[in-house]
This record gives C-alpha cells, structure tokens and sequence, in this order.
C-alpha cells in the first residue's frame, strides 16, 4: 500500500477567521502549512502517491503542492463543493482509489506505524481499520478484529478515532451506495454501517494525538510541532562512534551516529 487519501475540503468553521481566505489544511503550524508534515510523516514510511479531497479554497491546496514532485510525491487532486459531506467526497474520487489505501483527515496528527497498522488490518479482513487513542467519552469500543463505532460520544465509549484508516475501496463503496441519501453521506455514516456488519477494526495507538481541529488545540499544536533546543547527554559509543583514545568529539560533524541504536 503506497497511496493515501486525505480529506480537506472542508469550510473550518471553528477556526474562523483564520480560515476566512485558507483551508484548514493550509493552516500555518511550524512554520508550512499542516498538510505539509502529514506528508512528510507518510512519505517517511512508505506512502508515495497521495489524493487530495479538496472543496473550500481548494485552490489555495493545489497551488502550493502542485503535483508534488517538490515533496518527492505524487498529488492527484479531486475538487469538488466545500458544502459536500465527506462520504461524497471520497465517492467523488472513487476512480483515482486504489484498491487499498490509507484514509486521512487533514487536522489530525498522530505517531502511527502504518506497517502495524496494516498487518492488524489484512489478519482482520475488515473493510476498514481505524487508528485509536483511550480516551473517555469516546466513539469506539474496545477490541480489534471488530469493534463497535458511534456518531456520537458515549460514557460507555474508552476510544476515539483519528484518522489514519485502512479502508478496502471495493466493499467500502458497496456499503456506502447502499444507505439512504448516497452518496451525500458523512463517511462516519459508513463508518457506523461497517460496524454494525461486523467489518470494521481497530489499532490503539500511544501517545495521543495533536489536532488543530480549534484555536485551543492549534495553538496546542504549534507548541507541539515547534522546534525544539535538544541536550545530549551520552557516553560515546552508546548512539555515536566512539573516537580513538585521547580524541574527543568537538564538532558536530565529527558526530557520527550509529545507525542501529537509534531508531
């Protein structure tokens, strides 16, 4: 699986006025637009090829990615109304899907291993895996191979989705064109209808997740994602060559890691 599918089409409503003239995506968190290290973090582990599901001021997407040979990716775009619900969106795109991709909102950021992620998924055989973190008054329940999804949070609820699912495109699309309204749904309609067939997993990850769903966790975000001053303190030949004796490390570039103890 080399491709992922990243919804950003819609209006930020709660982030006004900052989204006044610019996707939430395109929100500027350390420094480049958000979208921008969501990128970068799958490009790290394998993805190659993205699809941006574009709506509000998707212009503003398309010029400053281009096709994404300046990223060392490929970006193909599919635009479409800032007032589509997301089901529509993905359906809208349905003829650049792979078979096999990676779902992604465009204001979640979250430390997920897709190789995990993707093994649970094809040992599963679930339509959708979705990446979870504990939290109280969640949408999803325990368990793995088949969990239990709301549109609402519960009490009864420990996890909450964010993003980053597996989803079969085939059978996905099935059980979208098959509820009421398709396919101007919300893609948690289809989400809720996996469940209830028994064909939707789960991965919990750790760590949390950072949003920037709100000014609160944007700025949350951007305290997060900002560089950061880093005091090493180590014993040479640890995570560094150690030099020879009565020799020190003086510059950085005499620094030189070893490559199998860090990870």
């Amino acid at each position: 699986m080399d491709q992922a599918v990243v919804l950003c089409g819609g209006r930020g409503e709660r982030l006004r006025p900052i989204t006044d003239s610019i996707p939430k995506a395109m929100v500027d968190v350390a420094g480049r637009p958000f979208l921008a290290t969501l990128i970068e973090q799958l490009g790290e582990q394998g993805i190659e090829r993205f699809v941006f599901c574009t709506g509000y001021r998707g212009d503003c997407v398309s010029k400053y990615f281009d096709d994404g040979s300046r990223f060392g990716t490929e970006i193909a775009y599919s635009n479409g109304s800032a007032l589509w619900p997301t089901g529509r969106r993905i359906y809208e795109a349905r003829s650049l899907l792979d078979q096999r991709f990676l779902l992604m909102y465009s204001d979640n950021f979250a430390m997920v291993k897709l190789a995990t992620l993707v093994n649970q998924h094809l040992e599963s055989g679930a339509t959708a895996t979705l990446s979870t973190v504990r939290k109280h008054g969640g949408n999803v329940s325990d368990g793995g191979h088949s969990v239990a999804y709301s549109r609402h949070r519960s009490e009864v609820l420990p996890r909450v989705e964010v993003g980053y699912m597996i989803v079969e495109r085939d059978p996905m699309l099935s059980t979208m064109t098959g509820l009421p309204l398709a396919p101007d749904v919300d893609f948690a309609d289809v989400l809720v209808a996996l469940s209830d067939s028994g064909s939707l997993g789960a991965v919990q990850i750790h760590g949390g997740y950072q949003s920037i769903s709100d000014p609160a966790r944007l700025e949350l975000s951007r305290t997060f994602m900002s560089p950061k001053r880093l005091l090493l303190i180590d014993r040479d030949g640890t995570i560094n060559e150690k030099p020879k004796q009565g020799e020190y490390v003086a510059r950085q570039e005499d620094f030189k890691l070893i490559d199998q103890n860090v990870d």
